[in-house]
């Protein structure tokens, strides 16, 4: 909502009123301790309708409170407003205020996020179309810039035209989110060249995600993926994974695949290469759960067809079916593979497999 004003002091002026009009020549006063200057006209006075222009150079600390922040965060910079607001009065007000803003060298720090600090830039807003327009935004969170210009329309739906290049430090973007017991946690550094447009939820996404040296603890691996580097690149409503590389267990990893919007499903197909084999997945994204459509595990000796669903927070309920031809020592090879029972090294022959699991995908039963 719109921030509470507060006490306007050290109000002084000069007006001109007619049988017509009240034209305010100058208007100054007193708030968030700024000096604010306001001119235009009121008319006609039965009917009133306004057009007014306003200005002021304030220090973003003194606004703090009136935009939400408690008194666990630091805000810092400079800042400029110029409005011009203009519309009825009666029978019911109806303005359309156009706001130009400026911020200068901005920060907020807080022990709860990574601070944001070195914010610069220009923005306008349009209250009617309650559109903001961000010109030439620079930043840094967690100490790596990002830089983003483009539109965002507050409406039903949400619009987005937005681009962003810059990197993101994964570990102080996370920090900024509402915790989530189900959402992996990442650290390390992504590179940014996207142009974002459409609806919120789901906007389109353009350009190219670099991976540096990410490392990402899923919830319900036992292992954490270590050192992700590669691109993802995006398409229209296609994404595209170029030879992700990572360790998992100590184990080398190479991960490729295609992801597409067909007919409103999310569809993909991905390869994921390990040491002495690979797994091909052909399936579905869906809001809770992956279908498997299809996958095939290579192994030297070994050949499995897996299919199923998957849970997408790796806790809840899944089910896999498998069939194929299993020789055991394979089995060593599979990341992951931890066998409590017997050594598969020891075990020689091949067998035939048709099996179906169900329960938590780290806790099968």
């Amino acid at each position: 909502g719109v921030p509470k004003l507060p006490t306007v002091t050290e109000v002084e002026g000069l007006a001109r009123l007619t049988p017509q009009q009240l034209e305010i020549k100058w208007l100054r006063g007193r708030a968030f301790d700024a000096l604010w200057r306001l001119e235009g006209v009121i008319e006609p006075l039965e009917a009133p309708a306004i057009e007014l222009l306003i200005k002021s150079d304030l220090a973003l600390a003194n606004v703090r409170e009136a935009i939400g922040l408690g008194e666990d965060w630091q805000l810092s910079g400079a800042g400029r407003l110029e409005a011009v607001c203009r519309g009825p009065l009666r029978p019911r007000a109806l303005l359309d205020c156009l706001t130009r803003g400026e911020v200068r060298d901005a920060s907020i720090v807080s022990a709860a996020a990574a601070p944001l600090t070195d914010a610069t830039g220009r923005f306008d807003y349009d209250l009617l179309a309650r559109r903001i327009d961000l010109h030439e935004l620079t930043v840094r969170l967690g100490g790596q810039p990002l830089a983003v210009h483009g539109s965002f329309a507050h409406t039903q739906p949400a619009q987005l035209d937005l681009a962003a290049t810059g990197a993101v430090d994964l570990q102080a973007a996370s920090s900024w989110l509402p915790a989530s017991a189900n959402r992996p946690l990442a650290t390390g550094l992504i590179g940014v060249d996207l142009a974002i447009q459409g609806r919120w939820p789901k906007p389109a996404l353009t350009g190219r995600i670099e991976l540096r040296r990410v490392n990402v603890q899923v919830p319900g691996l036992a292992q954490p993926l270590e050192n992700i580097q590669g691109t993802a690149e995006f398409a229209e409503s296609r994404m595209e994974l170029r030879e992700l590389t990572m360790r998992l267990a100590g184990k080398p990893l190479r991960l490729a695949g295609t992801a597409a919007q067909l007919d409103a499903v999310p569809v993909f197909d991905a390869t994921l290469a390990f040491p002495d084999g690979a797994l091909r997945c052909l399936g579905q994204w869906r809001p809770q759960r992956v279908a498997i459509d299809r996958c095939d595990l290579t192994l030297p000796a070994s050949r499995l067809q897996l299919s199923g669903e998957l849970s997408r927070d790796l806790l809840g309920p899944s089910q896999l079916a498998v069939r194929g031809t299993l020789e055991l020592i394979d089995m060593a090879r599979v990341p992951l593979a931890d066998f409590k029972t017997f050594d598969p090294a020891t075990i020689r022959g091949p067998l035939d497999v048709n099996l179906r699991y169900q329960g938590r995908l780290n806790d099968w039963s």
